[in-house]
């Protein structure tokens, strides 16, 4: 048998070279317009700068305080002079916490006739005590007037005994009076008013008792 002849080894098929990979494309562009892509960061930089700004006012304006009356006050004959106890409520109603002051509290009581106002001046401070023996009220001193501070932790609820001038003494009908205030970081005057009347016969009770009977009076808020 005739011997064959060796095989040629087959020849190896040449390798294919590896396709050549796309660059990637950023397909942000065809999702978005371009206006959203550039303008975006600039509004939200814009809001995010307007946002600081109204922070900082917030934090910087003004205190804002607020006066009201309540809804009873009292009256007494003194040996000369008509006296009025009344307690304004002074309340900060500003968004931060600054701090405010009243310097001076005024009441003019205008009776609802012809006759001129009248001028109460701040003579003291103090509190109320119930005499459970007696059912009659006691005033007891508390302080001089003074400034008082004012801020959303810390209201104010002075209650004040105020002394007419010129010798004026409390006559029976109609007054409005009104309360001012003056406070000493914004620079402004408060004011509220509210009316009452005195009859006749209270008048002579408080004649009969001079500074030793309290009246207690509703008053109504007059805007």
């Amino acid at each position: 048998m005739a011997d064959r002849a060796p095989s040629e080894p087959e020849a190896e098929s040449p390798a294919h070279d590896a396709a050549p990979v796309a660059p990637t494309q950023d397909r942000s562009s065809d999702r978005f317009p371009w206006w959203v892509i550039t303008g975006l960061p600039v509004v939200i930089a814009a809001f995010s700068l307007a946002f600081s700004l109204y922070i900082w006012y917030e934090g910087n304006r003004p205190p804002e305080i607020e006066l009201t009356l309540p809804d009873r006050m009292r009256v007494t004959q003194g040996q000369d002079v008509a006296w009025l106890y009344i307690q304004p409520r002074f309340v900060s109603t500003s968004p931060n916490d600054r701090i405010d002051g009243i310097s001076e509290i005024q009441v003019v009581v205008s009776p609802l006739g012809n006759d001129a106002p009248i001028m109460f001046l701040w003579d003291e401070q103090g509190s109320w005590a119930f005499d459970h023996d007696t059912r009659s009220l006691t005033w007891d001193w508390v302080a001089d007037p003074g400034p008082m501070v004012v801020s959303p932790a810390n209201p104010q609820l002075p209650t004040g005994l105020f002394m007419a001038k010129d010798g004026w003494l409390w006559e029976a009908g109609a007054y409005l009076v009104t309360v001012t205030a003056e406070t000493t970081v914004s620079d402004e005057v408060l004011f509220a008013n509210s009316s009452f009347t005195l009859s006749e016969d209270a008048v002579v009770q408080l004649d009969a008792s001079p500074g030793s009977l309290f009246l207690t009076l509703d008053l109504t808020a007059v805007a």
